[in-house]
């Protein structure tokens, strides 16, 4: 089991369409399911800078249940707006909107320059930014200076 934090806008910002609609559709008393397919849902700052864009392949909305989400993906952005800095992906997860939580038993990959983590199942905690992956839980670092800086006792012994 591996648990890392990720940036709080991932959920509770940045996907605040998709969070709203959820919470439109579960107050109304129609019982019925919405779906939405290939979906963007933009994090823009108040400059106007992208700092992240979710997609999905689809979205299924249920009154009083978590929305299921196909083909995640989530891409950060730099301070540009343009360049990817890190992104997530899954094939599916369940997101309940009014906690703030998703949910996956599916395989999740999170990718940036320095690293690479994948595993299966997990757990995000929007609020608190907070994800857990469950299973075989593989990290590759990257870029990684590996030189040792010497103690001030092993310079004097020399």
């Amino acid at each position: 089991m591996a648990q890392i934090r990720i940036l709080p806008r991932i959920f509770s910002r940045g996907t605040r369409g998709i969070v709203l609609c959820g919470w439109f559709l579960c107050s109304l008393p129609l019982g019925a399911q919405t779906d939405v397919a290939n979906f963007k849902v933009p994090d823009i700052d108040e400059n106007g800078v992208m700092l992240s864009m979710l997609t999905g392949g689809s979205a299924k909305m249920f009154p009083q249940k978590p929305m299921q989400i196909t083909k995640l993906r989530i891409d950060f952005f730099e301070s540009d707006g343009k360049t990817v800095k890190m992104k997530i992906v899954s094939p599916f997860c369940n997101y309940d909107p009014r906690g703030g939580v998703a949910t996956s038993e599916d395989r999740i990959r999170i990718d940036s320059p320095e690293f690479t983590i994948t595993g299966k199942g997990y757990i995000f905690e929007s609020g608190n930014s907070r994800i857990e992956i469950k299973n075989d839980v593989k990290v590759i670092l990257r870029n990684l200076s590996l030189k040792t800086s010497k103690s001030p006792k092993e310079s004097n012994d020399e």
